[in-house]
């Protein structure tokens, strides 16, 4: 399975369903990271999000190499 990444500001207009998605996921055991933060669905938000992002997509890529960061 993919690996799935949520991540939303808080004050975007689709926080209530990137929370419902990440409520779905759990309930039916799907791995996930979720993340919110202040901001809402803008380039400012993702200029501050990007290099987390980046970040766990890393690691998730070395973990499925068998590298382990």
């Amino acid at each position: 399975m993919p690996h799935i990444y949520l991540d939303a500001g808080i004050e975007d207009g689709l926080i209530s369903e990137a929370r419902e998605f990440a409520q779905i996921l759990m309930i039916n055991d799907v791995p996930y990271d979720y993340m919110q933060s202040l901001g809402r669905h803008n380039a400012e938000y993702w200029r501050r999000s990007i290099g987390h992002m980046m970040a766990i997509q890393y690691e998730v890529m070395q973990r499925a190499l068998g590298n382990r960061p």
